[in-house]
């Protein structure tokens, strides 16, 4: 009992540290040591763009023709087009063309890269309009927290074709909707 009392007092004396060092900074000082210079965010963009297109460019040859006379298809325009959409309509809940769970882990994987680059993109956008709130606001928002791509495959699809990222808060919102935890008369306030 003495331990936990003297661990709870060390915890409350680093807070109160940290939260006397924490106060003694402005706010554009908090901005320029937390967020990531404009360098860092274009470079981590652009790898992100290059690793989508080789997964896009992986997917497409695995659909492509593998023998001679269906290249020949392909090359006279009657093999059937690949594309990023294309692709990631067959997650969709009301698509014909189910992918089998080794094609739809792929598929997730490439439109949750898709969803990373988006928020790459609106990173560096936020950084070069100097909006230091939105970027802030971005910067706290992972994506897919609170709720699962494979589970909810249309959510992601919702989020890429929108270029949005879903909040945590949002996703315990829709799920506490789709599935609520008590049988009582639920009511939400939605505050998104």
């Amino acid at each position: 009992m003495c331990h936990h009392n003297s661990v709870q007092k060390q915890q409350d004396r680093v807070l109160q540290d940290s939260m006397r060092a924490f106060k003694c900074y402005s706010p554009e000082q908090l901005s320029a040591a937390t967020h990531p210079s404009l360098d860092a965010l274009e470079h981590h963009q652009q790898d992100f763009k290059k690793y989508v297109e080789d997964i896009f460019n992986s997917l497409s040859q695995s659909l492509g023709p593998t023998k001679p006379h269906l290249v020949i298809l392909q090359e006279a325009g009657l093999w059937p087009r690949i594309t990023p959409q294309s692709l990631l309509e067959t997650l969709a809940a009301k698509s014909e063309h189910r992918p089998n769970e080794q094609w739809k882990r792929a598929l997730l994987h490439y439109g949750e890269s898709m969803a990373t680059l988006q928020r790459a993109e609106r990173l560096v956008a936020l950084k070069t309009s100097q909006d230091t709130f939105g970027l802030a606001k971005e910067l706290q928002n992972k994506g897919r927290q609170g709720w699962c791509a494979y589970n909810y495959p249309d959510w992601l699809l919702l989020e890429l074709e929108n270029n949005f990222t879903i909040r945590a808060i949002q996703a315990r919102v829709a799920l506490e909707m789709i599935s609520p935890s008590s049988s009582d008369n639920t009511v939400l306030q939605l505050n998104m």
